[in-house]
């Protein structure tokens, strides 16, 4: 539903996102910025640069929410306040292996529809030394399902693609050197979307990669 990431310079980084992704922009303070465009949100806040603040996902209704707040305690895990300002009360927030905090919660309504193309916030890919530890959380304390699994030849986990809905993967964990995020991504709606996407990065002189 919503990132957070910590920026030492939040508001070139929230005008990165007002420009290239299309997306409005609130300043809350000198230290918290907001960005929204159609079915993405981005929360940036002064920090560390590069770092995840906050991971917001989003669940269909209030049964949902208090079966996994119930499962997350039998399992031990630590409850902990949201730091995000996108949800309804009863929202609740866990911190994985690698320290990353992951919040759960029922999105507020918000009915205004913003300027910008296609692009709903997809999924997150952590890095992680340990991306069994990844599992063994997301999967077997929370109850992601597993899509897929990549092993080396004597095998050993090196990626994990974990869903929290119908698509392939809402998170995923890779096997680096580093903790923290790999990427992010954002999914469109057509061929045509992908070019009109790709005509504004190159407008603005941003780099195709692949």
């Amino acid at each position: 539903h919503h990132l957070a990431f910590e920026s030492a310079d939040p508001q070139a980084m929230a005008d990165f996102y007002r420009d290239i992704m299309q997306m409005e922009q609130t300043r809350i303070s000198d230290d918290e910025w907001r960005c929204e465009g159609p079915e993405r949100r981005m929360v940036i806040v002064r920090g560390e640069p590069g770092k995840l603040a906050y991971a917001g996902f989003a669940l269909r209704d209030r049964e949902g929410l208090d079966a996994l707040r119930a499962r997350a305690m039998a399992e031990g895990i630590a409850i902990n306040d949201v730091p995000s300002p996108y949800y309804e009360d009863g929202a609740f927030a866990v911190r994985d292996p690698d320290g990353h905090t992951v919040c759960f919660g029922m999105a507020k309504a918000d009915g205004k529809k913003r300027p910008g193309f296609s692009g709903a916030l997809q999924h997150i890919t952590l890095a992680s030394k340990n991306p069994q530890a990844f599992e063994d959380f997301y999967h077997g304390k929370l109850g992601f399902a597993v899509s897929d699994r990549v092993k080396d030849p004597e095998g050993n986990l090196l990626t994990v693609f974990a869903r929290s809905n119908h698509e392939h993967h809402t998170m995923a964990c890779f096997k680096t050197s580093k903790v923290g995020v790999d990427h992010h991504c954002y999914e469109t709606r057509d061929w045509n979307a992908i070019r009109d996407w790709c005509d504004h990065f190159s407008e603005n002189r941003k780099r195709l990669v692949w």
